[in-house]
């Protein structure tokens, strides 16, 4: 799993349109390059790093099932644009994405257990019925921690 010629960051163009973004592409640039490590395994780790780091900045700021979808999403699109650049270097791609997806909803299932702590939380204000009814007339429950 050695990677025949180096990468730069100028192969992942298609990640530099957000500050945050750069400072990811520099860090799976490093990983890549890195000939003493096993660049899939390390990749796999940055990326639920970042993912988990995402799904933190949601639960602290708003609660929305759909964010965490989005970013499992983002993260994956982003997992099969950069083995678009170094699968020509590396075996084991397809066992790549697979573990990688299984890793990143492993990790959105722990984010959705949430769901019933909110429902939980609109009772006990004694909003019955639409839990979708209760959210939109009360948004005191984003301030809450869950």
């Amino acid at each position: 799993m050695m990677v025949s010629q180096e990468i730069s960051q100028d192969d992942f163009d298609f990640l530099v349109d957000e500050p945050w973004a750069m400072n990811l592409v520099s860090r799976l640039v490093k990983i890549v390059n890195d000939a003493e490590a096993d660049p899939l395994t390390k990749l796999r780790e940055e990326l639920e790093l970042e993912f988990s780091a995402r799904l933190d900045f949601r639960r602290q700021n708003r609660y929305n099932v759909v964010y965490g979808f989005y970013e499992y999403s983002y993260v994956i699109s982003v997992a099969y644009k950069v083995l678009g650049v170094i699968s020509t270097r590396h075996e084991g791609v397809t066992r790549f994405i697979l573990t990688l997806k299984a890793a990143l909803l492993q990790k959105l299932d722990l984010y959705l257990e949430l769901a019933p702590r909110i429902l939980g939380y609109l009772n006990t204000l004694g909003m019955f019925g639409s839990s979708r009814l209760a959210l939109a007339e009360n948004i005191d429950w984003l301030t809450v921690t869950f």
